[in-house]
């Protein structure tokens, strides 16, 4: 997957970047084809810390 949005203070650096569509959140919605809301990303347990 790439970023093709971000929001916060590494939106410049992240904007273009590729990671693993299995990964974090992310992938989680890929693999089930279900949205997500999620209140606090880096507190759940999908969270990819590979990334921000």
């Amino acid at each position: 997957m790439i970023f093709r949005a971000a929001v916060g203070p590494r939106t410049a650096s992240l904007i273009g970047t590729e990671f693993d569509a299995t990964l974090g959140i992310a992938g989680h919605v890929v693999k089930t084809a279900a949205p997500a809301v999620v209140q606090n990303a880096r507190a759940d347990d999908r969270h990819f810390k590979g990334i921000g």
